[in-house]
């Protein structure tokens, strides 16, 4: 891990770096599906010395379409595919909960950021560095607001950036100039 890292990204992961399932989850390694030059994207942040944590709501859990083992196959392979392509994300966080209990953890609030940032400060990562989450909902962009960061939103119609590799080409780019 980066001690002394130029930043970290905080990244969603549905419709970030896979495909989202419209009105639905994805609740096993066959239904994730990268989207097009999302590793490429995630390649570069490591190449650029940033730390990628990335921090996903997975409600799926809490109605029982999934079990976090389920999940952690999905990350596994997420990771194992990456890491062909040389490249890998940090740190992962989940939200298990459902909305309705109102827990601190899932995306708007910012319990997952907070956690990610205590566990690298205590890792010994300098944490004092500029910080960005790149997520493609209104949520994710709440997210990044209520943490005080800079929100990067790709997407649809309305978003800034179209994909999350184009996200990524201007955050390095805003990074070099500051």
């Amino acid at each position: 891990m980066l001690k002394n890292p130029k930043g970290i990204v905080f990244l969603d992961r549905d419709g970030t770096i896979n495909e989202r399932i419209i009105d639905g989850y994805v609740t096993r390694v066959s239904l994730f599906k990268f989207i097009k030059y999302s590793k490429k994207a995630i390649k570069l942040l490591n190449d650029e010395s940033f730390i990628t944590v990335l921090i996903t709501n997975q409600r799926g859990i809490a109605k029982g379409l999934m079990t976090e083992e389920d999940l952690q196959k999905i990350h596994n392979f997420m990771q194992n595919s990456l890491q062909k392509s040389k490249a890998k994300i940090d740190k992962i966080f989940y939200c298990p909960h459902d909305i309705i209990e109102n827990c601190e953890c899932r995306k708007p609030k910012t319990g997952m950021i907070v956690k990610a940032l205590f566990e690298l400060e205590k890792e010994g990562v300098n944490i004092n560095v500029p910080k960005y989450f790149i997520g493609d909902t209104e949520s994710d962009m709440q997210t990044a607001k209520n943490a005080k960061i800079i929100g990067l939103k790709i997407g649809k119609e309305g978003s800034e950036f179209k994909n999350l590799y184009q996200a990524v080409k201007y955050l390095l780019k805003i990074s070099i100039s500051n």
